[in-house]
């Protein structure tokens, strides 16, 4: 074989070599702009849940900073089912206090017609502990969630 055949050979090898390493660098580049639309996303993602976090956090500290201006316990029930209503997105909200002797919750503050000008509850509801929703749901210590409560056979 002659010496510029040897060099043609050689060179034709190197050609396949560099196209080879081409094509794997094209692939890299794909995989690479693939890679960086995911982290994209993700990023998207986490921003936009640090986010919320951030609201709720923040939601919860003007809370408990209302909390601690309020002198009396109905004041605190109050502030707590105005904020919940206005923070929380909340259609309704009542708080309960259970009353240890009678082993009743007592209705001490409620969103609406229950409410007279002077911040006092009409007529409270008394709820046998662990009976009907709220008192399953105090006896429990858990939220239950109910798309209509006048639909649930404890209500």
């Amino acid at each position: 074989m002659s010496e510029i055949e040897a060099y043609k050979k050689a060179l034709a090898r190197e050609k396949r070599a560099r196209k080879s390493a081409e094509m794997t660098l094209e692939e890299k580049s794909r995989e690479l702009f693939a890679l960086n639309k995911i982290l994209e996303k993700s990023n998207a993602s986490l921003e936009e849940e640090v986010s919320k976090a951030t609201a709720s956090l923040t939601a919860i500290n003007e809370f408990a900073a209302l909390l601690l201006k309020q002198s009396s316990l109905d004041d605190i029930a109050w502030t707590m089912v105005d904020a919940a209503l206005s923070k929380f997105d909340l259609e309704d909200c009542v708080i309960y206090l259970l009353d240890q002797e009678e082993n009743y919750l007592i209705q001490r503050a409620a969103y609406g017609e229950k409410r007279d000008k002077h911040g006092k509850i009409v007529n409270p509801i008394k709820i046998k502990w662990g009976e009907g929703i709220v008192g399953k749901a105090a006896r429990d210590a858990k939220a239950i969630l109910l798309s209509d409560t006048s639909l649930d056979p404890d209500y």
